[in-house]
């Protein structure tokens, strides 16, 4: 085993692995903190990381109970990084055929008396056939009549925009009627007794298309939409403010969100009976903490664990790391690179181990706001690669998505988690008492001493030698402070 790190500084205690000098340093050398918003502008290969996981205490949303403008969002779901749903299609307008007739009234083209039963959609030039209960579709009681009309305007039985008129079909008081689709795909139907006074009711069916017709809502057409969600472990329910595709919104330094055009965020705020307040934490440092991206899966504010649960998802405010690991490019809905290799949810739950320095995988963090990190990958196609050597730069650990897998030294000189703790097992010829034994990488346990082989890694490749399916990873500075 290397042991390179465990020698660089005889004057300190490390709980689990190597651990850095207290020696004061230049800036250019590299191994004094750089809080900064400077080390991520002079290299973006060192994105800062941060403690928090979600950013707010929104820890889920459901895809269901979704409205907007007073109109129940159907479908809600997440395509990449943006929410998409449906709405029905609505009438645009009243006509005097849909007011009470003030008498009795017989007839198809009359101007009284007709209901609007929605709004349906077909294929633009196809032959439709519209059954209300005749001819096997659809169905009905009492003597029905029915009106289709072009779009969503309703219209007279006189109108250039009607379509077809009709009542009694194939033998029966129900209705059936035939029309061409028009060139909007979009058609509304009035229906009504063939006598005003009578009583009646259909349910329309057509043999292509749908009725009733629904439209497609997803990026800007959800503003002033709200979900219901989980808060504070509170069912609540908040409003997306505003919303932006990721590819129009920079960071500090000037930096795309993300530049593909996949990602909307959303911007949430809880309404009040006077006003509203935000969801995502304020951030000082940051000038796009308000904004939220949508991820499949739920995240346990406790302890971090990621899973999936029917219906519902998660936000992440763009100051957390939830968010930071997608911006980073390990997006949960990406797909796998192969068969052995990682699911992509797993990969992003492991990355927010990493961002928290949640060595012990249970939701604890050991690292400050703003620490510079050097995550990298070793994918079949690596979304972060891990490039030259960086100076003054030290492995730190191996992650998988319950933590870190072994480790190397910890991010901050004052912030170790105890042995009692945690997983991984401290080595005993640093730590006084502990229990781990000095092995090859990989090796649990030593059957001569009849110990706990301790966790330690100094490279990817002894990390990998704990688990094969380690993909992530990442180098830090030695940090100390106060």
């Amino acid at each position: 085993m290397t042991l390179q790190r465990l020698l660089l500084s005889s004057l300190c205690v490390c709980v689990l692995a190597a651990c850095g000098g207290t020696e004061a340093l230049g800036e250019e050398e590299g191994l004094v903190l750089r809080t900064s918003e400077a080390a991520e502008e002079g290299d973006p290969g060192w994105p800062m990381q941060g403690t928090q996981l979600h950013g707010s205490n929104l820890t889920s949303a459901s895809f269901t109970g979704a409205m907007l403008n007073g109109v129940a969002i159907q479908n809600l779901h997440l395509e990449q990084g943006e929410l998409v749903g449906s709405v029905p299609l609505t009438i645009s307008r009243t006509t005097p055929s849909m007011q009470a007739c003030t008498s009795s009234t017989t007839g198809i083209a009359r101007s009284c008396g007709f209901t609007s039963m929605g709004v349906g959609t077909c294929t633009p030039g196809t032959s439709v056939t519209l059954g209300g209960g005749a001819c096997g579709l659809g169905a009905c009681t009492g003597d029905t009549a029915v009106r289709v009309c072009e779009g969503t305007l309703p219209c007279e039985h006189s109108s250039t925009t009607r379509l077809v008129s009709g009542n009694d079909a194939c033998g029966s008081f129900c209705s059936s009627v035939q029309f061409t689709c028009p060139v909007s795909g979009i058609y509304n139907v009035l229906a009504g007794p063939y006598v005003s006074s009578g009583s009646w009711s259909v349910k329309l069916v057509p043999d292509s298309g749908k009725f009733p017709g629904s439209r497609e809502v997803r990026g800007t057409e959800l503003r002033s939409a709200t979900l219901s969600v989980v808060m504070g472990g509170v069912s609540t329910v908040v409003l997306i403010d505003d919303v932006i595709n990721a590819s129009q919104l920079h960071g500090p330094f000037g930096e795309l969100w993300d530049a593909t055009g996949e990602t909307f965020l959303y911007h949430l705020v809880r309404p009040l009976t006077s006003g509203s307040v935000e969801v995502c934490a304020s951030h000082e440092s940051n000038p796009n903490w308000q904004w939220a991206v949508p991820m499949s899966g739920v995240f346990d504010a406790s302890n971090g664990v990621r899973h999936e649960e029917a219906g519902r998802f998660t936000f992440g405010c763009d100051s957390a790391v939830i968010a930071k690991c997608y911006r980073w490019g390990y997006k949960s809905w990406r797909e796998k690179q192969g068969e052995n290799e990682p699911d992509m949810g797993q990969l992003h739950a492991a990355c927010t181990r990493m961002a928290r320095a949640d060595y012990c995988g249970n939701g604890e963090s050991f690292t400050l706001d703003g620490t510079p990190i050097h995550p990298w990958d070793t994918l079949p196609t690596a979304i972060r690669q891990h490039g030259p050597d960086t100076p003054k730069a030290f492995f730190e650990a191996g992650w998988q998505d319950f933590g870190a897998v072994c480790l190397s030294k910890t991010r901050w000189e004052q912030l170790k988690p105890l042995p009692a703790e945690c997983p991984l097992v401290a080595p005993g010829w640093i730590v006084p008492g502990a229990p781990g034994v000095q092995c090859p990488p990989g090796q649990r346990w030593d059957d001569t001493l009849n110990k706990p082989c301790a966790t330690v890694c100094n490279s990817a490749e002894e990390a990998q030698a704990y688990s094969p399916s380690i993909r992530l990873f990442n180098e830090s500075h030695y940090n100390s402070g106060p």
